[in-house]
């Protein structure tokens, strides 16, 4: 009997211990499921409550409790003022998802988490979105309203005075700090912010405008400067120059800087010292045909005279002369390209007659004229008082004949005429006028015949 009694007690302790086993279980698992994807139950983020929210709930609510923070302007101040900011203008804002994210956690059967997802939790920050570029932008608008920024140090020319503006340290905001400073702000929901201007010293300070005065400014003015283009020598004085010198900030020091072109109104357009290249060609002597060489020339640019006059200007009164180092500038003939004319015999003549006695300086300075290929003669270029000189119309017939005759092309007559040499070989002219015997009854008295020959390849 006592055998069957403990044997059916035994069952019923086996009952209790499943049934709370089951109780136990159901309950854990019940746990687990509720859990879900929630977050932990003491989870705030800014001071708002979010726990036993999905994530995507959560960021609702914040998004629902923090949207005015992003309108309330953040006071920034200094000792000097106060400025409001507004959030959303500096590119502040919050990253709702993000926010509630960093609270989220992993579902797990441990007890020791359930038990944390059911009574942990804790406040957060919330997690910032920065626009970095309207940052700076704003930071910027501060400091131009906020701070003084620092004065360089200057000296200016004005005829032979100087007139100096004094450095100044400035007063600047640090721009990471001051960043730094708006979004803690902004995140602790406390829009204040106090801000710290720092001293900026000048890159150009007095030390600085000393040595500038005693290097460059008091020998710029301390006399004359002379330029030589060739033998020409142009002489300018402090009162002109300075207008063309200017001092500039480079690697925190005053340096000299000319102006080429303010220089060149000063010296006058430097083309008008040029030495113009002589081409090379070809002349007659003695019924034979050389070659003449040509001569290079030099031309004058501003840079060139600029440069110079740099050099110059630095230099004790005594030793301010500077020579302009001119630019080659070649011919457009060489000697070779005139051998390759092959200019060797007359290859057309013509004459004419006439009474006047006054052709004599016309054909001397048409005398071993040489037209190169695609070059022309204009007769009233070459001879500007031959329309008023009696006899020019037979001169002019002459040349135009036997120019046609070398193969030129001829257009206008008289002192019109025009004979261009359409190419191939240069065409040389030897034009000569010799007296000749009296004439008799109406053409008594002295005659003349003028004579042209071209010259050309055979």
């Amino acid at each position: 009997m006592e055998e069957r009694r403990e044997r059916a007690g035994g069952g019923v302790v086996l009952l209790v211990v499943a049934v709370l086993a089951l109780l136990v279980g159901g309950g854990w698992a019940a746990a687990y499921y509720r859990a879900g994807d929630t977050l932990a139950h003491g989870t705030s983020v800014a001071g708002v409550r979010v726990g036993g929210r999905t994530a995507a709930e959560a960021a609702d609510v914040l998004r629902a409790a923090l949207r005015g923070r992003a309108t309330r302007p953040i006071t920034v101040s200094t000792t000097r003022r106060t400025l409001a900011v507004s959030p959303v203008r500096a590119g502040l804002g919050i990253d709702y998802a993000a926010s509630v994210d960093q609270a989220a956690t992993r579902r797990s059967w441990r007890p020791a988490k359930l038990w944390q997802h059911y009574s942990g939790g804790s406040d957060l920050d919330p997690v910032m979105s920065v626009d970095e570029t309207r940052m700076a932008a704003t930071v910027a608008r501060l400091n131009r309203r906020l701070g003084t920024p620092a004065r360089d140090g200057a000296l200016a020319f004005h005829g032979d005075r100087v007139q100096v503006t004094r450095p100044r340290t400035g007063h600047q905001l640090d721009p990471a700090e001051t960043a730094a400073a708006l979004e803690a702000a902004f995140v602790d929901g406390v829009p204040q912010a106090q801000l710290t201007l720092h001293d900026v010293a000048p890159v150009i300070d007095d030390a600085d405008l000393q040595r500038a005065r005693n290097q460059v400014v008091n020998p710029a003015l301390s006399g004359s400067v002379r330029l030589l283009f060739g033998a020409t020598p142009v002489r300018l004085q402090p009162r002109a120059f300075t207008a063309a010198l200017r001092l500039v900030a480079r690697d925190g020091r005053l340096v000299p800087r000319v102006d080429a072109g303010r220089l060149a109104r000063v010296v006058g357009d430097p083309a008008t010292y040029d030495r113009p290249a002589v081409d090379a060609t070809v002349r007659l002597a003695d019924g034979r045909i050389s070659v003449v060489p040509p001569t290079p020339g030099v031309g004058y640019r501003a840079d060139d005279v600029a440069r110079a006059f740099g050099r110059a200007v630095r230099r004790p009164p005594g030793r301010r002369t500077a020579r302009v180092a001119g630019h080659a500038v070649p011919p457009r003939v060489t000697a070779r390209d005139a051998r390759a004319w092959r200019v060797r015999q007359v290859v057309a003549t013509a004459s004419a007659r006439t009474r006047s006695d006054r052709l004599g300086p016309a054909v001397q300075a048409l005398d071993g004229a040489v037209l190169a290929p695609g070059r022309t003669l204009v007769l009233s270029q070459v001879l500007r008082d031959l329309d008023t000189t009696p006899g020019a119309d037979r001169l002019a017939g002459a040349l135009g004949t036997a120019g046609e005759r070398a193969g030129l092309e001829v257009s206008g007559d008289g002192t019109g005429l025009r004979l261009r040499n359409p190419g191939g070989s240069a065409v040389l002219l030897h034009v000569t006028i010799h007296g000749s015997a009296h004439g008799s009854g109406h053409r008594a008295g002295p005659q003349w015949v003028v004579r042209v020959q071209a010259w050309s390849r055979g």
